[in-house]
């Protein structure tokens, strides 16, 4: 029987009321090559990468596997108190610990996001500055991201920035240059619509919007399974049941998650609490699905801003994390660290809390099959840099900044997970690390102290 061979950007289209809608489809079969290795119009297979962001840092005795007098290194690492709910996927995560962030100027906060670049940030007065250079998500975008239709996505989870900070370092996690930082989207609604459709919900909150691609499409759908084997009508309906699911969750979100505007950081009776597990769970489902479809391979998520006054009411705090950060410090009594401050638990809470949410989007990725590359799940085929912008609040240092490295990076990073402790060297090695995971022929980046050509060959899988 001769072979039925789609293009990778075959789309499902339709009408949804006036609008035109699209909706992406999983890979097929029919989509690569007859040895499975590579789309069939001679594309690579695809390894993603992912940007991960919380601010004001950790506890690091909490923080560092066996704790700072002690650490643990290698595979078999204890799982610290802050990353113990990663404990499900724990065979993924690396912590990273001992590197310093060479950043070669400080202004509390803005170095820490040297981590995701190599360069140090431009000033521009005052608590406000600008990137120094592209950030790794956008090095990569550069030469995949005309391979799917989303070169990337930037995603935010809550919207309450620092007020005190200027310029774009911080309210920005994906920057293309110094004068082109990539603003987070916030509203997964949005996003759904960008990756799935084009249908604009009611502005009124009184009435919710109901997604209705799938029917919008459906004559394409039954065109498309007169073409496709038994095995791809399978794939093609798990995927379809997936997209219907995502639309019940997405349209299940309360209207504050479109409601405020990106730049305010209040908590007002108008505004409300920020709904922060169901935004993060959305944005996860959401990467999840873009990744399957191979909408995009490359995704920076800004879960809460660097310096920002996040409140994480969900775990019963009243008070902004960024303060609490700051009310809290580890000292040396004895040989050993000791920890105080009346914002100590909070942290403690705040940090787990926000692991918690990094773990679900682990989590969702590993339980989705990765159709493209024919075995294995989503996060055995992605690389992911999770960082914050400083070490521990209370002092904004960058020395032995927190950091993790997630996923198996499509066979290039070590698995399971290992523990590394190298004290003094370069954050920014960590990050090409990451990077060339995904691009294995880049070499470098960033510049001068903050950059690096030198990978961590401990985070990389044997040859």
């Amino acid at each position: 029987m001769k072979r039925t061979f789609l293009s990778r950007r075959t789309l499902l289209r339709g009408m949804l009321g006036s609008s035109a809608v699209c909706v992406g489809l999983p890979l097929l079969e029919a989509m690569v090559n007859g040895s499975g290795t590579a789309l069939a119009e001679g594309g690579p297979l695809p390894v993603r990468l992912i940007t991960w962001f919380f601010g004001n840092g950790v506890i690091l005795n909490r923080w560092i596997p066996g704790g700072r007098v002690a650490p643990v290194v290698g595979p078999n690492y204890p799982l610290p108190p802050l990353l113990t709910p990663l404990a499900g996927v724990r065979e993924y995560v690396s912590p990273v610990t001992g590197f310093d962030n060479k950043c070669e100027m400080t202004i509390t906060h803005h170095e820490g996001m040297t981590l995701f670049n190599g360069y140090t940030f431009k000033y521009t007065g005052g608590l406000s500055s600008k990137a120094g250079g592209p950030t790794i998500d956008q090095v990569a975008a550069h030469y995949l991201g005309a391979l799917t239709s989303k070169p990337s996505l930037q995603l935010g989870i809550s919207r309450k920035l620092s007020v005190m900070d200027g310029g774009t370092t911080m309210h920005n996690l994906s920057h293309k240059g110094p004068n082109e930082p990539l603003p987070p989207e916030y509203n997964p609604r949005k996003v759904y619509q960008d990756l799935f459709g084009s249908f604009v919900p009611p502005e009124s909150p009184a009435k919710p919007s109901r997604l209705g691609v799938l029917s919008a499409v459906r004559g394409d759908i039954d065109a498309l399974k007169n073409r496709l084997g038994a095995a791809d009508k399978v794939r093609l309906e798990a995927h379809l049941e997936g997209v219907s699911e995502l639309e019940k969750k997405i349209n299940a979100l309360a209207p504050l998650c479109e409601a405020p505007p990106e730049t305010t950081e209040t908590n007002t009776p108008v505004n409300g609490v920020e709904p922060l597990t169901a935004a993060n769970e959305a944005m996860s489902d959401l990467v999840a699905y873009a990744f399957a479809c191979d909408i995009t391979r490359i995704v920076s998520i800004l879960h809460t801003g660097g310096a920002a006054e996040t409140v994480y009411t969900e775990v019963g705090q009243t008070f902004g994390h960024h303060y609490s950060s700051h009310d809290f410090y580890t000292s040396v009594a004895g040989g050993q660290y000791s920890e105080s401050g009346s914002g100590l638990d909070k942290v403690h809470s705040g940090v787990r809390y926000l692991m918690g949410h990094f773990g679900y989007l682990l989590n969702r990725l590993k339980a989705t099959p990765d159709a493209v590359a024919g075995s294995g799940n989503l996060l055995d085929n992605s690389a992911i840099l999770v960082g914050s912008d400083c070490a521990e609040g209370h002092d904004h240092g960058i020395k032995d900044q927190a950091v993790l490295v997630a996923g198996g990076g499509g066979g290039r990073l070590v698995h399971p997970g290992i523990h590394v402790r190298q004290v003094g060297r370069n954050t920014s090695d960590i990050a090409l690390t990451v990077l060339q995971a995904v691009l294995p022929t880049i070499t470098s980046i960033g510049a001068g102290a903050p950059g690096s050509s030198t990978p961590v060959a401990e985070l990389k899988a044997p040859a």
